[in-house]
Order: structure tokens, then C-alpha cells, then sequence
């Protein structure tokens, strides 16, 4: 899809974005982690409040009533789109204090549950695909896990806003290469998908008995395998790209949650998937993608407020 330039040189919704990434995150440099976050906490709630973001709270409301079939009031509908952006709010922060946190920092308050399934399963020496969704204590568990000896390559998507066609000038040249600076400094083992032999990469770490991360929620590119599934209510294509691997491996599949934030979260570890083990490569794929999708809608169900995908 080819860039289409945008008429705005500037545009409204770039001031936001532009405190966070500039004086901001230099802010946070200086400031203890504890005192940013003391700092954001009232910016939050006005933040929520403020006009420009009418739209973007109009579309939280509705993807949270359609997870829940309409079976939620417009009162509790409002105070989980609430939650949600709080949530969504406290995540960004974490990615501009996470690297001043100290293992002692994150242990202090973070949980780890259901560690001893992925112990297990890393004693067939084939390695481990972790699954899950874009939750919200997704980046700092991460960091707690490489912190204790349990690094993880994560498989991401290249930013796709440089395709948008709505995006401001400066929005495209200054804040857009900055926040994925950001991100890549955060995750730091990580490859694209996009890239000329990420499979590759992927094999490597699994044949070590590595780790992997696969966000399954992930929008899917045109270089990507998939199948459409049902998936809360509605028709998704999702990327099979993984279970490739698994099946050409042997490796284990463990799901994995992550919740909470740099000031409390958790992480679970679930029980290893026993995927039908067939033959045919594509018999294979279509017979156990759909107890990965279950199991991802289960999570969101779970924790609504905590799926960033909305």
C-alpha cells in the first residue's frame, strides 16, 4: 500500500504525542520511576477527559460492548472503557522507565504463575512458542523474564503508520521514528517479520531450546500465512506462520498472559497445548488454530481492559 501524503503539515492530535516523546521522556530520565508515574497518574484521568479523544473513547466503548455481546450496561460499558485507557495510558509510560527498573525493582512486584509448566516444557530440549495477545504487562514481564534467565526473541510486525494517510508531516518525520526507537530499545530481542529470513532466526533460537513470542492479535501482513477464524463475534484473519514452525520443530506451545504494569503485574504461564499431531503440514495448522483462537478470546474475556487491541 503506497504512502498518501497528508495535506496537514501539523494537525491537533500531535501535541499529545509530541509531551510524551519529547519533554516528557527527557523528564523521565531524570525523575526516580517511582515519581514519574506519581506524576502521571492525575495526567491520566484528564487526559480521559479531554475532548480530542471523543472519538478514540467512542470506539473503546463499542469494541467492549461487542466482546460482551451487549450484555453490559452503558454504565459498566463507561467504567471499562475507563480502565482500558488507563491501562493503555500506564503501558506507554512503562516503555519510557523501564529500562532504569532493577530485577529487585520488578520482583518486588511482579508474579509469576505457572512457571513450572514452561520448566517442563523446556526439558525436551525443543524449544517453547509462547502465545498470547497485545496485553497490558506484555514489555515489563518480558523484562522480568530476561532479568531471571528466561530471555525471549519477540516476532513483531514493522509499524505500519508511516501508512497512513491521515498522518500529519510532522507526525511522519519526528514522532513516528521516535516512538519506534522506543519500542526497539524497550523489547531488544526481537526480529521483523517482514524481514528476509525471520523463519529462519526463529529456528535458530527454537533449536537452542529458546523462547518465542508470538502475539497472535497481531494484524496479520500480506507476507504472512493465515486462515480467517471466528474470533468475538466477528470474522479475523489470523497468521499460521508460527504453527509452521511447531510443526516443523516439534516445539511446545505455552500460553502466556501478561497483566498489570511496571508498579504490579503478572504473568501466567499456562498448561502446554497438546495439538493434534498430523501428518499433512496444512491439516496440521487448520485443526489447532482454533484452540488458540479460543483460547486467546477466553483471555479477553478474562481481561477486556487489559487487551490493547481495541
Amino acid at each position: 500500500m503506497p504512502f498518501i501524503a497528508s495535506r496537514n503539515i501539523i494537525a491537533l492530535r500531535d501535541l499529545l504525542p509530541f509531551l510524551y516523546l519529547f519533554p516528557f521522556r527527557k523528564l523521565a530520565t531524570i525523575l526516580p520511576p517511582q515519581v514519574t508515574r506519581l506524576i502521571i497518574i492525575p495526567l491520566i484521568y484528564v487526559y480521559g477527559l479531554l475532548p480530542i479523544n471523543q472519538k478514540g473513547r467512542k470506539s473503546i466503548s463499542e469494541m467492549i460492548d461487542l466482546i460482551f455481546s451487549h450484555t453490559k450496561t452503558r454504565k459498566d460499558v463507561k467504567k471499562l472503557s475507563r480502565q482500558y485507557l488507563r491501562n493503555s495510558i500506564y503501558t506507554i509510560i512503562d516503555d519510557i522507565i523501564l529500562n532504569k527498573l532493577s530485577k529487585k525493582d520488578l520482583a518486588k512486584v511482579g508474579v509469576i504463575n505457572g512457571l513450572e509448566n514452561l520448566e517442563k516444557a523446556l526439558l525436551d530440549r525443543k524449544g517453547v512458542i509462547l502465545v498470547g495477545g497485545h496485553f497490558s504487562g506484555d514489555r515489563v514481564s518480558k523484562l522480568f523474564l530476561r532479568e531471571i534467565g528466561f530471555p525471549i526473541l519477540c516476532v513483531r510486525a514493522k509499524s505500519p503508520a508511516h501508512f497512513s494517510p491521515s498522518m500529519s508531516a510532522v507526525e511522519k518525520k519526528y514522532l513516528v521514528p521516535v516512538r519506534i526507537d522506543i519500542m526497539n530499545n524497550v523489547l531488544k530481542d526481537y526480529v521483523f517479520v517482514e524481514d528476509k529470513g525471520f523463519g529462519i532466526e526463529v529456528l535458530k533460537r527454537l533449536r537452542k531450546n529458546g523462547l518465542v513470542s508470538i502475539l497472535m492479535d497481531a494484524k496479520a501482513r500480506a507476507t504472512m500465512q493465515g486462515i480467517d477464524c471466528s474470533f468475538l463475534g466477528s470474522q479475523r484473519f489470523f497468521a499460521t506462520n508460527y504453527l509452521h514452525l511447531a510443526h516443523l520443530t516439534g516445539a511446545a506451545v505455552i500460553p502466556m498472559l501478561c497483566i498489570g504494569n511496571s508498579s504490579s503485574f503478572t504473568v501466567t504461564f499456562g498448561e502446554n497445548i497438546e495439538l493434534q499431531h498430523l501428518p499433512d503440514k496444512e491439516e496440521f495448522i487448520s485443526a489447532n488454530l482454533d484452540t488458540l483462537v479460543r483460547m486467546l478470546e477466553f483471555q479477553v474475556l478474562q481481561y477486556p481492559t487489559h487487551w490493547l487491541m481495541m
